[in-house]
C-alpha cells in the first residue's frame, strides 16, 4: 500500500511519507482514524492522488482493529 501511495511523488518526499505511513497505527481504530484525517489534512492539498489511495481503502486498512488486540500482530504479518 505504501509504494502505491507515494507513486507519482518526488523521491525526496519518499522517505518522510512512508515513515508517515509507518507511524500511522495506533492503539486503537479511532487513533488510526486520526492518523489518516492528519496525513490526509497534510498531503492532500499538494499530492491528492496520494490522499486518495490512502483514504479509498480505508475499512480495509483498518479492518484488523476488528479483531482482539493479541492478533494483531499475527494479521500484520501475514498482511506485509
Amino acid at each position: 500500500k505504501a509504494t502505491n501511495i507515494m507513486k507519482g511523488m518526488p523521491k525526496v518526499m519518499q522517505v518522510k511519507v512512508k515513515a508517515n505511513l509507518h507511524n500511522m497505527e495506533g492503539e486503537s481504530r479511532l487513533e488510526a482514524e486520526k492518523a489518516l484525517s492528519v496525513f490526509n489534512e497534510k498531503y492532500q492539498a499538494k499530492y491528492p492522488k496520494a490522499a486518495k489511495r490512502l483514504t479509498k481503502d480505508e475499512d480495509e486498512l483498518l479492518a484488523f482493529y476488528d479483531f482482539l488486540a493479541e492478533h494483531w500482530v499475527h494479521i500484520r504479518i501475514i498482511s506485509r
